[in-house]
């Protein structure tokens, strides 16, 4: 039995895309990731050049996490209604 799923996209898909902020979010993490990853030291460099108050009662580890932080904020976002978006149904 072979069953071939159809996925069909909106008509809009592009425009719909460009402007999702999940989208966005999503690739603001996967740059910080792959920086990250290539440049080990530059999370702590970041850190260093925070202002005296916020690196108080911030661990340096904030800074790596951020990628995992801003991939699951992407997932929510994701499932929130973007009324601008949906606007053409």
């Amino acid at each position: 039995m072979n069953i071939k799923p159809k996925i069909k996209l909106v008509d809009n898909w592009r425009a719909k895309l460009k402007h999702a902020w999940s989208v966005r979010i999503l690739a603001i993490s996967g740059v910080m990731g792959v920086v990250f990853q290539a440049w080990p030291t530059w999370p702590l460099d970041i850190f260093n050049t925070l202002p005296d108050f916020i690196t108080a009662w911030m661990h340096p580890i904030v800074i790596k996490l951020m990628p995992a932080a801003l991939t699951g904020l992407a997932i929510w976002v994701s499932v929130i209604r973007q009324e601008k978006l949906n606007a053409g149904k």
